[in-house]
């Protein structure tokens, strides 16, 4: 047997053995069905299940012949609400669309369907109030879609207990309110846009004045606590989620000003712009700020009027704990910063900040009012300082650890460490790592000097590896960098403890140096070192100060300068005009200081004629050994990329230098300074005109201050003068 169609006339083709035929419409009475086989109305049948909401079966008393047509017809013989009860009728009677895979309906849940607000009575002309009427639906339903068929309805508020569409409510003031139905997730109001879970849950319908209007928020609880707030944006999974109070706030990404609150001020939690996954998820009353870039602003609770620009510009270590929760380590609250450029600012919770570049003042803590521009610029300065201002260690080590009953025991040999300090470790392998892939700052115990402690939640239990890349102590650091200017690419990019310190060049003192250093010009100051006295050196030009006069390298020198290209000085306390082929000019003399009221032990000059006699004046050719120092690049290792770090180094070309192929074609006049040194031993005097800069730490290279032999020169003449006077009074007797 075969059904052809399937309706409320429905036809079959009988197999000549099938005697029974399901009719799936309700017949209440026997007269409402006609029965057909080859188009002749046949009555040898009865009816099983009459007024069965189901339908009902046609049971033959003989199968009908094979191949004949079976017609079954469903035909209303009589009012069916008079011929039942009137209160169940719409319960009784069957319904079905004439689709296919349609399935049968009582009338009762068909008009279920479209309930409008005409079903009880509503009249929509915009100038009855009908408060009643929807008060009614509201007890009667809820969360029911209700069609306002297009009219307005005057009500003293909004009604929000059902999906009330296709109208629009009237206040007594004529506010228009359309009602676009919007549970918790699609929302929209005057002047409210919200789509999303929970989105806005907490805000009316009604706005109180200008509170609660001008909100969009786009995403599963975005604006989620928010109450007391106005012309607020945000887009993203809990987007200024906490936020009840606040005014002019823009939320762009996941939990992005996630803990943004005001304390109900219009400032405090306000005109903040966040855009990028977690930026500035910590802030709570600071206001005036912007973040752009994932996780950029994001330690920041309290500060105000500060700009990120860049993944995790000022980010912070927010890493997932064993809880698998995010947490904010080290809060910061810094004002008025400027940071553009991937990391930078990373960790700065002090005011007053300019960071222009990638990665520049990147561990910057504490210090004050720095300007660094260009890529990795300042970027290590207070790197050994903790960002709870602690003496900070950097330094890698390896080791395994087994975690129970909320203990992780870590072996790690001759760690070196003492109870309370602070390691930043990551859990390579094993359970932990499966929890968190982040470095953890954690407080230790030390048990013993392979072995220490941490504690952990009491449910986790396994084994595996560990790395810590530094830790600090409960000893506070004494760096501070302040007021530091600098600009260039790699410029005091290695340097920890710099400050007072003004920079401009690529390369310009790339290390540090200690206070009060100007390097301007292209690796002006490269190598000067942090480890000692260097302060106050100036170097200008390209090159300046970068080595020394001998060739080595310019690391600890203090109060120097050098001014022009490859100028270069021989130890502290000195000036160095140039390089070896300036000549310098002036319109005047170089004028020496000789006040008597600087000066104190003074008598005669004892340099006289046997000092001058003793002199051997010169002449020739420079042949300076500065000339032959050559530039190379040696490759000193690898950065974080595995990229070549190269180093430049002076050589000095021996050979060449024997050969004077660089000496010069003009001659001069001298005194030969080794010549006069040996006079001066050989006198058993000091003569001030002699420097040699290795007495004093300085490269092996001597100097005369010819202005220094004026007054032996002048003794002598004067010791002449009297032999004149003598030798004349004698030949006048």
């Amino acid at each position: 047997m075969s059904v052809t169609k399937q309706q409320t006339k429905i036809e079959y083709i009988a197999d000549g053995s099938t005697a029974v035929f399901p009719f799936l419409c309700q017949i209440v009475n026997a007269s409402d069905l006609i029965v057909k086989v080859e188009g002749i109305q046949v009555n040898n049948y009865r009816i099983a299940g009459l007024n069965n909401p189901l339908g009902v079966k046609i049971v033959f008393n003989n199968a009908p012949i094979k191949g004949s047509q079976v017609i079954l017809e469903h035909v209303t013989q009589s009012n069916l609400s008079n011929i039942s009860n009137d209160v169940i009728d719409d319960t009784n009677i069957m319904v079905k669309h004439s689709f296919p895979d349609a399935i049968v309906r009582t009338l009762h849940d068909k008009n279920a369907d479209n309930i409008s607000v005409k079903d009880f009575g509503a009249i929509g002309d915009g100038l009855t109030n009908e408060d009643n009427v929807f008060r009614k639906i509201e007890e009667t339903l809820k969360d029911k879609l209700i069609d306002l068929c297009g009219l307005t309805y005057l009500v003293t508020k909004v009604y929000t207990g059902n999906k009330y569409c296709n109208g629009f409510f009237r206040r007594k003031d004529g506010t228009l309110i359309p009602a676009l139905y919007h549970s918790m997730s699609i929302r929209s109001g005057r002047y409210i846009q919200a789509i999303g879970q929970d989105a806005l849950s907490k805000i009316e319908e009604t706005p109180n004045g200008a509170i609660g209007t001008n909100l969009i928020a786009i995403g599963p609880r975005a604006m989620f606590n928010a109450v007391n707030v106005k012309n607020n944006y945000a887009i993203g999974y809990q987007a200024l989620y906490s936020m009840e109070n606040g005014v002019y706030n823009t939320a762009f990404g996941f939990e992005s000003l996630f803990s943004n609150n005001g304390t109900g001020d219009n400032v405090t939690g306000s005109r903040n712009a966040a855009f990028g996954d977690n930026t500035m998820r910590y802030n709570t009353t600071g206001y005036n700020n912007i973040a752009i870039g994932r996780n950029a602003g994001q330690t920041n609770v309290t500060g105000n009027s500060n700009i990120h620009i860049g993944v995790a510009s000022g980010a912070g270590d927010c890493p997932v704990n064993f809880d698998k929760k995010i947490i904010n380590t080290f809060p910061t609250d810094k004002n008025n910063c400027v940071a553009v450029g991937a990391s930078t600012l990373f960790y700065t919770h002090s005011d007053g900040h300019t960071a222009l570049g990638d990665k520049s003042l990147q561990y910057l803590k504490r210090g004050l009012n720095n300007t660094a521009v260009g890529f990795c610029a300042g970027r290590l300065l207070e790197s050994n300082v903790s960002p709870t201002g602690k003496e900070l260690t950097n330094e890698k080590a390896n080791g395994e650890y087994i975690v129970s009953n909320g203990i992780i025991s870590i072996t790690q040999p001759n760690h070196g460490y003492t109870s309370g300090f602070t390691v930043k470790i990551l859990f390579k392998t094993g359970i932990l790592n499966s929890i968190t892939a982040d470095y953890l700052w954690l407080v230790i115990n030390v048990i013993d000097e392979n072995t220490y402690t941490c504690t952990a939640p009491e449910n986790i239990v396994g084994e595996g590896t560990t790395l810590v890349v530094n830790y600090f102590s409960e000893i506070d650091s004494t760096t501070n960098c302040n007021y530091n200017t600098i600009v260039g690419y790699n410029a005091l990019a290695s340097g920890t403890t710099a400050k007072n310190s003004t920079v401009v060049g690529a390369g310009a003192l790339t290390s540090g140096g200690k206070s009060d250093n100007t390097a301007i010009g292209f690796r002006a100051l490269n190598f000067l070192g942090e480890n000692g006295n260097q302060i106050r050196n100036t170097a200008i030009g390209s090159r300046a100060m970068e080595f020394m006069i001998d060739g080595s390298e310019c690391t600890n020198v203090y109060n120097s300068t050098a001014i022009g290209y490859k100028s270069s000085v021989k130890g502290s306390n000195e000036i160095q005009l140039g390089n070896s082929f300036t000549t310098p000019y002036a319109y005047q003399s170089l004028q020496l200081r000789s006040d008597i009221r600087d000066k104190t032990d003074i008598r005669d000059c004892d340099l006289g004629l046997d000092f001058i006699l003793g002199l051997r004046p010169v002449r020739g050719k420079w042949n300076i050994r500065d000339d032959y120092f050559d530039d190379h690049k040696i490759q000193i290792g690898l950065d974080e990329n595995k990229q070549p770090i190269y180093k430049t180094k002076l050589e000095f070309n021996e050979a060449d230098y024997l050969a004077k192929t660089k000496k010069r074609t003009r001659e001069h006049e001298w005194f030969i300074a080794q010549e006069v040194e040996a006079l001066c031993k050989k006198m058993g005097v000091d003569f001030s005109g002699l420097h040699h800069a290795s007495v004093k730490g300085g490269s092996d290279v001597y100097s005369l201050s010819y202005d220094s032999f004026i007054p032996p020169i002048v003794k002598a003449i004067q010791e002449l003068s009297k032999e004149i006077e003598s030798l004349k009074k004698t030949n006048k007797q």
